[in-house]
């Protein structure tokens, strides 16, 4: 299951199927869209679901590890444009989750 420890263990079998399943059709889609996607940048529909989606995922994740790497704490801001293209601002504070720490918006 996505997220899950060891689901990295089982990516590279599915992805192989996956792709194996594809027309000659979407392959050529496929690429066309990667192509572009590396020229351009991912398109902003694109940047803004995954933005929703796993940002929070992300920045947690980075504040864990540099709470266990480092030591450190983070307070972190993010700004995206949502599908409408307006300005979204989001505060993140994990640190009362996270070892001892005290929640920097808390206090």
């Amino acid at each position: 299951k996505a997220g899950e420890h060891g689901m990295m263990n089982h990516y590279s079998k599915y992805l192989t199927e996956m792709v194996e399943s594809l027309t000659p059709k979407e392959v050529e889609e496929a690429t066309q869209m990667a192509i572009e996607w590396n020229k351009q940048g991912v398109p902003a529909e694109v940047q803004s679901d995954i933005a929703r989606r796993k940002s929070d995922d992300i920045l947690q994740y980075v504040a864990k590890e540099m709470f266990k790497k480092a030591g450190m704490q983070l307070f972190m801001l993010s700004a995206w444009k949502n599908e409408k293209g307006k300005l979204m601002v989001s505060s993140h504070d994990y640190n009362d989750e996270i070892g001892k720490g005290e929640s920097f918006s808390q206090s």
